[in-house]
């Protein structure tokens, strides 16, 4: 399991004691590197320390928790809002939350919480792995693929593994899931028309609507039938620029 480095700051002696023995006893991987009663302490500490998610008290009489959040100004930084009250669960949401935990927690809560933390982090670490963010690596096992992201013309679900078509009439098997690649790929270029394609808008030549179903044309000759209310999700996200 990946260790995890966290921060804890909260202006409650019992509740961050309380904090740091859950997370000894169900999550030996996550180290505390600091826990802070004080906000503007805690500031430096966060900036130098660089942990991976900073469990932050909302209600603090220096700074509140999304107070601290603004004056961070790290975008990148995971947090975890705690906090007594349920109030403060949108609050928390809009300011980018990784999740949120309502006092008193159990320790089932806060293990979720950890899995969503670390999924979070593995998928920020996945889109680090995109070569510049206009290529992307496949390896094979006698070789590494380099793809120009703007060649990619789709990506088809093969079961756990994907395939990945792209210019020249090229294909690729590649051993990980289209999930994977919706998140490494520029949400900008590509949008998942349904559980098994993901596609590259730039290469969708033109859409033909029949009756009960509709033809995705691609530029390099692929078709992909789409269901009615498949169809209509398509032209919702081109038109909002998705």
């Amino acid at each position: 399991m990946k260790r995890i480095e966290a921060i804890l700051v909260d202006d409650n002696q019992d509740s961050l004691e309380l904090l740091e023995m859950m997370l000894h006893k169900v999550a030996p991987n996550v180290e505390i590197v600091g826990a802070y009663l004080s906000a503007t302490e805690s500031i430096t500490a966060i900036r130098t320390k660089s942990p991976d998610v900073v469990f932050l008290d909302v209600e603090m009489p220096d700074l509140d928790g999304f107070e601290l959040k603004r004056i961070l100004n790290l975008e990148n930084l995971p947090v975890v809002y705690v906090t007594g009250k349920e109030s403060n669960a949108v609050q928390a949401l809009r300011a980018g939350a990784v999740d949120f935990l309502q006092k008193p927690f159990s320790e089932i809560e806060l293990l979720e919480c950890l899995n969503r933390v670390s999924g979070f982090l593995e998928k920020n670490a996945t889109k680090e792995t995109a070569l510049d963010s206009k290529k992307i690596l496949v390896n094979r096992h006698d070789k590494a693929v380099i793809i120009n992201e703007e060649e990619i013309i789709f990506v088809k679900a093969s079961g756990a593994y994907s395939i990945i078509y792209y210019a020249g009439g090229r294909n690729v098997e590649s051993s990980k899931p289209i999930a994977h690649y919706e998140s490494v790929l520029n949400t900008g270029n590509f949008i998942r028309i349904h559980r098994s394609y993901l596609v590259n808008f730039n290469h969708i030549s033109d859409i033909v609507k029949k009756e009960s179903v509709g033809v995705l044309n691609l530029t390099d000759g692929h078709n992909i039938e789409l269901a009615k209310n498949q169809l209509s999700r398509v032209f919702s996200l081109l038109d909002s620029g998705e």
